[in-house]
C-alpha cells in the first residue's frame, strides 16, 4: 500500500470565504433567496401569536417567519414549554383570557367561526404535528383557552413540503385563513399568499439549478461516494488505506459534479 499524508480538513471542505452564503437577518434566510422585498405589512385587528418549535427556526421553508414579518399586530416566541417563558407570560396577562384561542385540531377544538367577533389573539403552533402536540402538552396554558379549528376552503399550495393530509396546509395558509374567518374577509391578505408565491418559485428555481438541490440517481451516488471517501481517508485505519487511490478518485468524483 502507498502511504500518502492526509490532506487539511479545511481543504477538503473546499472553504471558499468569497463563495459564503451571507445572510438576512430579517427573514432569515440567505441573502440570495431574501424574500423580505416582497413582504407587505398587513393591519390584522386578531393578533396573530406564533409558537415555534425550535426545529423549525432557520429553516428554509420557514412560513411562520413571514406571516409573523407580514401582520402588524403579531408575535412570535421559540420554545417547547412555555410555562416560564417570561415574553409570552407578559402578552398573556394583557389579554382578556375568554378572548384569547390556540388554533390546534383537538378533540375539544370548536369551529374557528364560532369564535366570538371580538378575539384578541390567535395563538398559532408552528411545527410538525408531534413537534405542535409536544408544545401544547408541556405549556398548562392551553387547558384552559379555548382550542379551534377549520376546514381548507382550497388545497395548500405549499409544495415545497409533503403534507400528511390533502386538508392539511402550512403555518401562513392556515394564518391567512384564520383571519380570513375572523374578520370576514375585511382584508383578503392577498400579499401574503403572493409572499409564499415568491418562496415557493425561489426555492423550485434553485432545486432544478442548484447543485445542492440536485436530485439525479447519477448525482446521489457520487455524493455518497464522495462522503464514503472522506470518512476513510479521516478514519482512525488510515495508514492501512491506499490513500493516494483514493484521493485521486477524489478529485474526480468533485470534477463530475462542478
Amino acid at each position: 500500500m502507498t502511504k500518502c499524508i492526509r490532506p487539511d480538513k479545511t481543504d477538503r471542505r473546499d472553504q471558499d470565504k468569497h463563495q459564503a452564503r451571507t445572510y438576512c437577518y430579517t427573514c432569515l434566510r440567505p441573502k440570495r433567496v431574501c424574500l423580505c422585498n416582497s413582504i407587505v405589512v398587513e393591519n390584522n385587528t386578531c393578533t396573530i401569536g406564533i409558537l415555534q418549535h425550535p426545529n423549525e427556526v432557520g429553516k428554509t421553508f420557514n412560513t411562520a417567519k413571514i406571516a409573523q414579518l407580514s401582520l402588524a399586530n403579531s408575535f412570535l416566541f421559540t420554545g417547547v414549554s412555555f410555562n416560564d417563558h417570561n415574553a409570552f407570560n407578559q402578552k398573556l396577562s394583557t389579554l382578556n383570557s375568554s378572548k384569547v384561542g390556540v388554533l390546534y385540531p383537538s378533540p375539544e377544538a370548536i369551529d374557528l367561526s364560532e369564535a366570538p367577533k371580538d378575539l384578541e389573539c390567535l395563538i398559532v403552533v408552528d411545527g410538525t404535528w408531534p413537534e405542535a402536540k409536544q408544545i401544547l402538552k408541556k405549556t398548562d396554558c392551553f387547558k384552559s383557552i379555548q382550542h379551534y379549528a377549520f376546514t381548507p376552503k382550497s388545497i395548500s399550495r405549499y409544495s415545497l413540503r409533503q403534507e400528511p393530509d390533502v386538508n392539511y396546509v402550512c403555518s401562513l395558509e392556515a394564518i391567512v385563513e384564520s383571519l380570513r374567518i375572523l374578520e370576514g374577509d375585511r382584508v383578503p391578505y392577498h400579499s401574503m399568499l403572493n409572499t409564499l408565491k415568491v418562496m415557493i418559485k425561489i426555492q423550485e428555481e434553485f432545486r432544478h439549478s442548484n447543485s445542492r438541490h440536485k436530485s439525479s440517481p447519477n448525482y446521489t451516488a457520487i455524493k455518497k461516494r464522495i462522503k464514503i471517501i472522506n470518512k476513510t481517508l479521516y478514519s482512525s485505519n488510515v495508514q492501512h488505506i491506499d490513500t493516494e487511490a483514493l484521493l485521486k478518485e477524489l478529485i474526480r468524483l468533485k470534477e463530475q459534479i462542478k
